[in-house]
């Protein structure tokens, strides 16, 4: 919600929304903004007080209200994306540039290929389903042997048959 009418305000909603993390969404000057949010189900948002601009230029400095649901996942992503576009906003206003910034380096395997997920897929698929072929192909033989009207008579349920069966392949 950007109730700034300046250009301090809508240049740091352009800014948000040009990352693409986001989908910003304004929200009329009239409506509350966490009656806003239930009723839509948003689980974050960001409200840009009116005179923000004014405020700034005059030096008085603004915060920016950030809404967030603490069950939501998101809410740490969009605190970090405000503090970000926030501080690249403070050099650009105070005249300076940037003096720190930082490199990133992988640890251990600098990229997945296709074949590091295929290899440990096929194995566990195959390890997985080798049991049911087999208590397929041992229930098939137990009926064609006339071993299922003999179990019929033991106190064993077919439930516990069936894991037994599983468990010793």
């Amino acid at each position: 919600q950007n109730l700034d009418s300046g250009n301090i305000g809508a240049q740091f909603v352009q800014t948000l929304n040009s990352t693409g993390m986001y989908n910003v969404v304004y929200v009329p000057a009239h409506e509350s903004m966490s009656e806003y949010m239930s009723s839509h189900s948003y689980t974050n948002g960001i409200m840009i007080p009116a005179g923000f601009t004014a405020s700034i230029l005059g030096g008085q400095g603004a915060n920016i209200t950030v809404y967030t649901n603490p069950t939501s996942s998101s809410g740490g992503t969009l605190i970090f994306l405000v503090t970000g576009i926030e501080n690249r906003m403070n050099l650009n206003i105070a005249g300076a540039n940037p003096l720190m910034g930082y490199d990133l380096q992988n640890v251990g395997s600098s990229s997945y290929k296709y074949v590091d997920f295929i290899i440990p897929g096929l194995i566990s698929f195959s390890i997985l389903i080798s049991p049911m072929f087999a208590v397929t192909s041992l229930a098939s033989r137990f009926k064609q042997m006339h071993i299922f009207s003999q179990l019929s008579l033991t106190p064993l349920k077919k439930s516990e048959w069936l894991v037994s069966n599983i468990m010793w392949y």
